[in-house]
């Protein structure tokens, strides 16, 4: 079919005829954190990885719109919820 060969986990696409890779590797050092992340559910609000994230996406408000946000982190935000989800 003229695929790539399959090398790690990552996300392929083309934007505007320009192909694209985004791998587990971009995203955490985007978001500042190791890449062998780990995925929580029913997190408090006290805990200190969510504060962690409010601090830096959010800029310490958890009320933050998604337009006051920085525009790298909506930029990955867009690709999360479109790529992810």
């Amino acid at each position: 079919m003229g695929l790539e060969p399959y090398k790690r986990l990552e996300i392929r696409s083309a934007v505007m005829g320009i192909p694209i890779t985004i791998t587990e590797e971009m995203i955490a050092r985007a978001c500042r954190v190791a890449p062998e992340g780990r995925f929580q559910w029913n997190v408090s609000k006290k805990n200190p990885l969510l504060e962690s994230y409010t601090n830096l996406l959010l800029k310490g408000d958890p009320t933050t719109k998604l337009v006051d946000m920085e525009g790298n982190h909506r930029m990955l935000l867009k690709f999360i919820t479109d790529c992810l989800f």
